[in-house]
């Protein structure tokens, strides 16, 4: 979340710069390309891993900037491909996803929503389902309102582990 630390930089100029000078059209559209690299994102009951890779396509919207070319306030629109890989057997569960983010630099708020998981199983249907909106504050990341199903993997809570090792048939 490199960008964002950048762009939080940007929000504490852009506000200063607001104050003295008029709001140019926007102009800018862009689109680029990237991949998250993997992260163990489980520690299977067998003590095999699972890990999570993306690979991304952005196009950047720029709908509002200040005089000096500056994003006030920013569209993205994100389509990326996930990629889980169970480590010990190569074997790999992917979904697609689709986000569309809003970066409001003057307001100070980001707001994330689109399609993040819908990952199913073959006679069983979808086993992680993670949707919806969610607004938080830019700078201080505080989260103001979230709505829609949040099913996924959580590196950070083990409780979390079955669901992602269940893809491969592993017990978490």
């Amino acid at each position: 979340m490199q960008i964002r630390r950048t762009l939080r930089t940007i929000a504490a100029t852009s506000v200063l710069l607001l104050t003295g000078a008029g709001v140019a059209a926007a102009q800018e559209n862009t689109r680029y390309s990237l991949t998250f690299d993997k992260e163990v994102v489980a520690t299977c009951a067998d003590g095999s891993e699972v890990t999570l890779y993306f690979d991304i396509t952005v196009n950047r919207h720029i709908r509002e900037a200040d005089a000096e070319g500056t994003a006030l306030v920013e569209s993205r629109n994100v389509n990326y491909d996930g990629y889980f890989t169970h480590e010990d057997s190569g074997e790999v569960v992917e979904f697609t996803g689709t986000r569309v983010v809003t970066i409001d630099l003057v307001a100070d708020t980001f707001t994330s929503r689109g399609k993040y998981r819908v990952v199913t199983m073959p006679g069983i249907g979808p086993v992680m389902l993670e949707a919806g909106r969610y607004v938080e504050t830019w700078v201080s990341e505080e989260r103001l309102f979230e709505a829609g199903p949040k099913v996924s993997e959580n590196p950070e809570d083990p409780s979390t582990f079955a669901l992602t090792c269940s893809l491969f048939g592993i017990a978490g």
